[in-house]
């Protein structure tokens, strides 16, 4: 087994702006390609049976272990290697294309590997989910990726159209997939239509000073309960989608 640990730039310290950037894009934008420990974090410590870093890229983006918490490895993140594998122990930059082998003090990064095991236990939270067809519930679920992926069916993908700092969880492959037409998003300042989401969703609380989705406030709750309240029915019509509201499903039409 590889025992290995990932770091990932925390955004309040990013002065500079790199997350993200390649290290070629650093080069150009910064005229030298630096990474500064000193504005990682580091989120995990984990094990796996593999042969390469690529190996350990398609775990934490395909199949995140069960008590990862974080987003997926991405270009900018370093991975250290610490011992049982094949691959040289070290640090290694996450390039847009593979990864390169980096000088890295990790005594400088902020681990925050415990502070999540002490929070591990608080992770459920309550949000409103709008099912197809039905009106928007709350539901008390885990905020972990997979209990996300769970309710919506698949790979979630984040939309936040909205002033209020609320997230709209989705299946990324929903359209895709033919998942049946759920809800639309409409501009708060023109009211105009500007998506429709597929299948299943979640209405979630994503302050800017959080790392993790929070249960709805209140007031929240009552908004969104009131502006996803009907499903829609979607038509074409003079070459546009037209919304048509209808009465939601009941326990009492189900059964």
């Amino acid at each position: 087994m590889t025992k290995y640990s990932i770091y990932q730039v925390n955004s309040d310290r990013d002065t500079e702006r790199v997350s993200y950037l390649s290290s070629d894009s650093m080069q150009n934008i910064k005229g030298i390609f630096e990474v500064k420990p000193e504005i990682y974090d580091k989120v995990y410590d984990g094990e796996l049976d593999c042969n390469s870093l690529e190996d350990i890229y398609e775990k934490l983006n395909i199949d995140h272990p069960s008590d990862y918490k974080h987003r997926s490895l991405s270009v900018s993140d370093v991975v250290e290697i610490k011992e049982g594998s094949d691959i040289a122990p070290g640090f290694y930059f996450c390039n847009d294309i593979g990864f390169m082998p980096i000088a890295f003090d990790s005594t400088l990064t902020t681990d925050v590997t415990e502070k999540d095991e002490k929070t591990s236990e608080n992770t459920m939270i309550t949000v409103l989910k709008v099912e197809f067809g039905k009106a928007p519930k709350l539901v008390t679920i885990d905020r972990g990726l997979e209990s996300l992926q769970n309710e919506v069916d698949g790979d979630i993908e984040q939309f936040m159209p909205f002033f209020a700092e609320v997230a709209l969880i989705v299946n990324e492959e929903g359209k895709v997939r033919g998942l049946p037409l759920n809800r639309a998003v409409y501009d708060e300042d023109s009211n105009e239509m500007i998506d429709i989401l597929s299948g299943d969703f979640l209405i979630v609380y994503a302050p800017h000073e959080s790392e993790h989705y929070e249960s709805l406030p209140e007031n929240y709750v009552k908004e969104f309960s009131e502006k996803f309240k009907n499903p829609e029915n979607f038509f074409r019509m003079n070459n546009q989608i037209v919304a048509i509201p209808y009465k939601p499903e009941t326990e009492k039409d189900a059964r």
